[in-house]
């Protein structure tokens, strides 16, 4: 009996032990899950969370915090317990107290053992709940943060749109501004369309009398073709008769003897146009230039006028009759006066360094003497010599012969007509020969660069072409001279510029040139004395001004306003050139007075070298019969 009681004392005991055990247990499974209760809904969110994660987040917590404080007395108090119970050993009682002790404390054992599961299933209900909730919890977290992500997407598209906003409220102030300029066009647009419709209105009304003005404009056309075809026609016999009426005013200006004037316009300098200056001089017709001088404007009529356009060719076309009057055997000057740079040697030599490029009067003169002594070889046996001299500071130099110190005479032979003597006369077979010995000639001319031209012709420059034909039918013989003059410059010694040697070459130009103008004053006014010795430039044209010769002059001038003082003094003496008459005849005689002549003008050159001192060989005395 002893040992079954000390078996059930023993199983009590264990009993007790296994309830306190499962308590122990079940408040350990409860503390452990509240425990990871704590850790998985207790943890903070990152910091990058918003307002709203916290709040959500908040409240569940301070339900766990309140249920971990209710099950931590709880599992106190029962640790307590289960201490008191483990540590109080069970009093020995006596055997019925003994006997009725175990039974009590296995029902109440029980008893908490009940209770214990029952707080076990809550505990657990409760469990499950927290893991429920914090399963929600997750998921609105995680949706939170969801939603943070939408909240950041958005607040970018937020900035584009507002950068959208911004651009398309510039735009539309853009749009706002051409709108106003759209519509100010649109009101200016409206005008004009209803004046258009005014206009419209006014052509429609004037459309209804078209068709007669169309009628009369055909009319009008036919009128105007006719009228015009006559035109034509009067222009072409205009034209016509103008060259008649030139070629007769030159035939009775032949006949009366006067000296024809011709004026040719050089165009304008690249240096005077660079400078600014303007055209002075202006060509009115074929034979008046108008001039502005400084007292308004003058006009001057001559026999011809060549304006700045005309080429060599236009200028020799009407210059060739007179070449032809040399075969016809009379004498025929012609020479060219004007300032330095005017043309002068242009006209009557052309282009100095290339002069058969743009040949002036003398290469084309002589060419046509040899192409008509050719045409007229059966008729006539002709001889063509040529001297070239200079007058340069008052003394004549032979260009021929420009090495040879010599007295070179002018003599006045009967009938007005000039000798030069002591130079050298050379005989030229065709066009080519006289050219060469032109050519030859000029290389000696003195020139020199002034403030006027870059090669100035300080000489003046007289080519004379003698021609001597024989009429194979009548054995009559006719000589006659071609003389070409080339004038030194007509200005101011100021303008001219240079040193000393200059001005004195200036001082003999004007010199001379004034004595040209005192004869030709005395000729215009049929003085009783004309100076003709008065220098050595008048003394060699003596033949040509108011001798028995064909006389041209050629006044050439400047267009530009700088030049109008020199050029309007070239125009007054043309003019007075133009009022001398000259008594041309023909030079005719027989063999026997050209040998008689012949032999004079021997003796005579022979005597002149005797008083000179020069030697005379017996050759030239025995062809006189003089040894």
């Amino acid at each position: 009996e002893e040992e079954d009681e000390e078996e059930e004392e023993n199983k009590v005991q264990e009993t007790q032990i296994e309830g306190a055990d499962l308590i122990d247990d079940g408040d350990t499974i409860e503390k452990d899950q509240d425990d990871d209760e704590e850790k998985e809904e207790g943890t903070p969110l990152s910091d990058s969370k918003g307002d709203v994660e916290s709040s959500v987040t908040s409240a569940p917590k301070k339900k766990i915090d309140t249920k971990k404080k209710e099950k931590g007395k709880s599992s106190t108090s029962r640790e307590q317990e289960n201490a008191a119970i483990i540590k109080s050993p069970p009093k020995r009682q006596s055997r019925k107290n003994q006997k009725q002790e175990p039974q009590t404390s296995l029902a109440s054992d029980l008893k908490k053992i009940k209770q214990l599961e029952s707080k076990l299933n809550e505990s657990s209900a409760s469990v499950a709940k927290l893991e429920e909730k914090l399963s929600q919890a997750k998921s609105s977290s995680l949706e939170l943060q969801k939603q943070q992500k939408e909240i950041k997407d958005l607040q970018k598209k937020l900035e584009l749109y507002q950068k959208e906003r911004d651009k398309t409220t510039s735009a539309v102030g853009s749009l706002e501004e051409e709108r106003d300029v759209l519509a100010k066009d649109k009101r200016k647009l409206e005008e004009e369309l209803k004046q258009a419709h005014l206009e419209a209105k006014a052509a429609k009304s004037a459309a209804d009398g078209m068709e007669s003005l169309q009628e009369k404009h055909n009319e009008l056309k036919e009128k105007f073709k006719v009228a015009n075809t006559e035109a034509t026609k009067f222009k072409t016999s205009f034209e016509e008769e103008r060259k008649k009426r030139k070629k007769l005013h030159n035939i009775i200006e032949d006949m009366k003897g006067k000296i024809r004037v011709f004026c040719r316009i050089r165009p304008m300098s690249s240096r005077e146009l660079s400078e600014g200056h303007t055209v002075s001089v202006t060509p009115l017709d074929d034979f008046t230039v108008s001039i502005m001088a400084r007292h308004g404007e003058k006009l001057f009529d001559f026999d011809n006028i060549f304006q700045y356009n005309c080429t060599q060719d236009q200028v020799y076309e009407d210059t060739h009759s007179l070449i032809q009057s040399t075969l016809d055997g009379f004498n025929v000057c012609v020479f060219a006066y004007g300032q330095t740079g005017s043309g002068k040697t242009f006209t009557m030599i052309g282009d100095e360094n290339k002069p058969m490029q743009y040949p002036g009067l003398a290469p084309r003169a002589f060419q046509d003497i040899f192409v008509s002594i050719e045409e007229q070889a059966h008729q006539f046996e002709r001889k063509v010599t040529c001297y070239m001299i200079e007058l340069y500071r008052d003394k004549l130099y032979d260009l021929l012969d420009p090495t040879t110190e010599k007295n070179i005479e002018v003599r006045m032979l009967p009938g007005k007509a000039v000798e030069i003597r002591n130079v050298i006369i050379e005989q030229a077979n065709s066009s080519d020969e006289l050219m060469e010995i032109f050519e030859r000639g000029s290389s000696g001319r003195r020139t020199k660069a002034t403030n006027m031209n870059s090669s100035s012709s300080r000489s003046h420059l007289i080519i004379a072409v003698i021609v001597e034909s024989r009429n194979l039918a009548t054995d009559k013989v006719v000589q006659a001279k071609l003389s070409l003059v080339d004038l030194a410059g007509s200005e101011r010694a100021e303008r001219v510029g240079g040193d000393a040697d200059t001005l004195e070459e200036g001082k003999s130009i004007n010199q001379s040139l004034s004595a040209l103008g005192n004869v030709i004053t005395a000729l215009g006014s049929n003085a009783s004395y004309i100076p003709f010795r008065a220098n050595l430039l008048t003394s060699v044209m003596k033949d040509s001004l108011g001798g028995n010769s064909k006389t041209l002059m050629f006044v050439n001038v400047s267009p530009a306003d700088s030049n109008t003082t020199e050029t309007l003094s070239s125009l007054e003496y043309a003019k007075r050139v133009q009022a001398v008459t000259n008594n041309a005849t023909k030079n005719e005689q027989n063999a026997e007075v050209d040998a008689l002549r012949t032999t004079t003008s021997t003796m005579a050159n022979i005597i002149s070298r005797l008083r000179n001192g020069e030697e005379v060989t017996q050759d030239e005395l025995a062809a006189l019969n003089l040894a």
